[in-house]
């Protein structure tokens, strides 16, 4: 009961039911942040091994035409 405001029992549990309200809207957001990075992640990790084959390809073209342009240019121990 709020002091000199002339409300009940009743009302004084507004900010209860509010803060209750709160809780339960910030559990909803979270668990619906937590479904969306763990879509995110599991997305990420499906085409993780097709982007490495595309990025490793990528990577062996890139030494194939450095080596066209400079032939004399003899790098060991490099692997594309």
């Amino acid at each position: 009961m709020m002091k000199g405001s002339g409300l009940d029992l009743h009302d004084a549990s507004i900010p209860v039911v509010y803060a209750m309200n709160m809780m339960n809207m910030q559990y909803g957001n979270s668990k619906r942040l937590i479904n969306k990075v763990y879509l995110r992640t599991r997305v990420i990790t499906e085409n993780l091994s097709r982007n490495t084959e595309v990025l490793a390809i990528a990577m062996w073209n890139i030494g194939t035409l450095t080596d066209l342009v400079n032939p004399g240019d003899v790098r060991e121990g490099v692997t594309y």
